[in-house]
């Protein structure tokens, strides 16, 4: 396996189920099927001087799919996972911007706890779309993560000057 450095949510368009490069665990299936794909995503920041970044992140290199599972569905719901991640980045960020320049272990904490949140979240829509295989639900999820989006568009911009 080649590492691939992650992926900021600025350059969602351009991924695809070929840039999942990760191995999935010996014996690891979805409900007993091996053919599934899992994405990773992180939220990061950086500090320079009076500038704070936070990222919603792919990590190429920690997510999987299998072999013949290159489909435009499979990769969509994935790609909603990455979303998500980006709507929890943006309230991360406005709730950052509240503050004057906040210390490492204030960023720290907001992170850990939209992270808390982002993760339910994560879980919650794989659930109720299980996994995707579900459209009428899986539709339902990205009306409202989209929604989430747009509600949190003043927070897109990954960079907060102090």
């Amino acid at each position: 396996m080649s590492y691939s450095k992650p992926i900021p949510f600025k350059y969602i368009d351009k991924i695809t189920l070929k840039d999942f490069k990760g191995y999935r665990k010996p014996f690891e299936t979805l409900y007993g099927e091996k053919g599934f794909a899992f994405i990773t995503t992180t939220l990061d920041y950086t500090i320079n001087e009076n500038q704070l970044e936070v990222n919603a992140l792919f990590h190429p290199s920690r997510s999987y799919t299998y072999n013949d599972r290159f489909d435009r569905l499979l990769l969509k719901h994935e790609l909603y996972h990455f979303r998500i991640t980006e709507v929890f980045a943006r309230k991360c960020r406005m709730a950052l911007a509240q503050e004057k320049m906040p210390s490492v272990e204030n960023i720290e904490k907001c992170l850990a706890q939209f992270n808390l949140s982002e993760n339910e979240m994560q879980q919650q829509y794989d659930r109720e779309s299980f996994h995707g295989y579900l459209m009428k639900d899986q539709i339902r999820w990205e009306k409202r993560i989209d929604s989430l989006l747009v509600l949190t568009k003043e927070y897109e911009e990954t960079k907060i000057t102090y």
